[in-house]
């Protein structure tokens, strides 16, 4: 006989695997995209920088930041 209390508690075992890679698929998405949006902040020049509100300083420091880092 099949204890149904068992396959229930091993399907929602499954689930909560599932739900927490998909949360860890998401963060190293969202760091992935940190690290993108500093490298092509770190390599526009002063001109460009000034039109979005930026000095060379503060596009410098949040180009070095870790890509782990909000």
């Amino acid at each position: 006989m099949i204890d149904t209390r068992r396959t229930i508690a091993a399907g929602a075992s499954l689930a909560g695997v599932g739900t927490f890679l998909s949360s860890l698929r998401q963060v190293f998405r969202q760091a992935a995209e940190r690290r993108a949006t500093r490298a092509a902040l770190g390599r526009l020049d002063a001109h460009l920088l000034r039109d979005i509100g930026l000095t060379e300083g503060q596009a410098q420091r949040e180009a070095l930041k870790h890509f782990f880092t909000e």
